[in-house]
């Protein structure tokens, strides 16, 4: 776009944009979107695994925020664990005894708001105990790049399955 403009400004033109007066925008709406592949056993006794991504990109126009790595990469990793894993799900030799929660949150660009309603309207649920049963949480945001970075909220307890991975 630059070299664009200084093709225009340097033979004597100019760009003009009439729009109208910008106003913000009171209808706005962040969705979220979840499914779950229930574990082996008797569902409720089960530990639950919630995999996390958010699907938005930023930009002063929204209809214009597009994200390959901010979090397209995270969003198509998430696809594709769910396929991989509703295959193991399907076979009765390898249906894993844990629930799987997929969550893909709106909203990730404005302090990850998509996400903190969700887990406001688990807290408000009479009848959930998903957060209850939660061992471990795999956001993934922005994972296209060459470096992995992981960070614990803890350090795990010795011989769990997070110390061993």
């Amino acid at each position: 776009m630059d070299a664009l403009t200084a093709i225009f400004s340097k033979n004597g033109y100019q760009v003009v944009v009439s729009a109208p007066r910008p106003s913000p925008r009171h209808d706005a709406a962040i969705t979220s979107i979840q499914g779950k592949l229930a574990g082996y056993g008797v569902e409720d006794k089960l530990p639950t695994i919630l995999i996390v991504a958010h699907y938005d990109a930023q930009s002063i126009a929204p209809e214009l925020a597009f994200g390959a790595e901010s979090n397209a990469s995270g969003v198509v990793m998430l696809l594709e664990l769910v396929r991989l894993l509703s295959l193991l799900y399907s076979n009765s030799r390898t249906h894993g005894h844990v629930n799987i929660v997929f969550l893909l949150s709106g909203g990730g660009t404005l302090n990850y708001q998509g996400s903190k309603k969700w887990l406001e309207d688990q807290l408000e649920s009479v009848d959930s105990t998903l957060l209850q049963d939660v061992q471990f949480v795999l956001c993934l945001d922005s994972v296209a790049q060459p470096n992995l970075h992981m960070h614990v909220s803890k350090p795990p307890r010795e011989r769990s399955p997070l110390h061993n991975f």
